[in-house]
Parts: structure tokens; C-alpha cells; sequence
């Protein structure tokens, strides 16, 4: 079922109340992971950087990484952390996903990025990148379900 335009609104606007708000940190860890992440990021770009400096220091990686699949445009945000937070953030995206993300970034910053991630990680964005954007390549995935036929 869909949801309309008036309870994403109202959804947002919660967020926004309780990011603000003047409740601990756990408690608000705790009440952000009630939200859907697009919901999240909804309000996340209404946000104040300050605000989001909070959220990037009390919400997990994985958290981060699925709020920034949800946004239109996560590279203005990725410029607010710092390289060791960004390569967490990475690690846990989709290859896909990351790929994207790191192809909007200067080649300092992949260079440094490259050395943090695992080899694996590494490994499957430098694949999905050698694609040129043409190419069905560069909007595959490398994720995939394996179920075998004695199942």
C-alpha cells in the first residue's frame, strides 16, 4: 500500500521533532531505528549540518549507508565525514551503490578510500567501475542469492 504525500510529510516531521529534541543519545538511537531509512532520509535533508554531525556519530554505518541510498544526492553529504567513517559507510552499501558513490568523488579521496576498504570490497567496486557508463556493466550488481536444487 502507498503511502501519501501528507503521511510522508507528517513522517519527516516527526523526525525532524525528534532529532531536535532534548532526548539522550541511546534514546534517540533507539527511537531512529523505529523509522523506515527513506523516512530517514527524508528528513535528513532538511537537517542542519550540526544535526547531521550528531546523526553520523550516534547511528551505525550500516544505518548511514541505507539512509544515503535513499537520497538524491548523498555526495553533497559524504564531504562531512571523515575518511575512516566514510570507508565504514562504504563497506556496508551495496557494491553497486558504492560504485555510484564513489565515482562522484576527487581521486584523493578514492585513493584514500582504497586502502581502507577490505579486499573483497575493493575488489567488486574497481569491477562495477571499469565499466563505462554505456555499458550494461556499470548497472549491475554483485549481489545475488545462491539456492541450491536440493533445498
Amino acid at each position: 500500500m502507498e503511502r501519501d504525500v501528507r503521511t510522508e510529510h507528517r513522517i519527516s516531521e516527526e523526525i525532524l521533532e525528534l532529532i531536535r529534541s532534548k532526548i539522550s543519545t541511546p534514546e534517540l538511537r533507539e527511537r531512529l531505528e523505529d523509522y523506515h531509512e527513506n523516512d530517514i532520509a527524508e528528513a535528513f535533508e532538511q537537517l542542519s549540518r550540526r544535526e547531521r554531525m550528531l546523526l553520523y556519530r550516534i547511528l551505525s554505518p550500516e544505518l548511514i549507508s541505507d539512509i544515503f541510498t535513499y537520497i538524491d544526492e548523498p555526495e553533497d553529504y559524504i564531504r562531512e565525514l571523515d575518511i575512516a567513517k566514510l570507508a565504514k559507510i562504504i563497506a556496508e552499501m551495496d557494491s553497486d551503490e558504492a560504485a555510484d558513490l564513489i565515482d562522484e568523488m576527487d581521486e584523493d579521496v578514492r585513493n584514500k578510500l582504497r586502502t581502507m576498504l577490505d579486499d573483497k570490497t575493493s575488489a567488486e567496486i574497481d569491477m562495477l567501475r571499469s565499466y563505462e557508463e554505456d555499458e550494461i556493466g556499470s548497472i549491475m550488481t554483485a549481489n545475488f542469492i545462491l539456492i541450491r536444487n536440493n533445498l
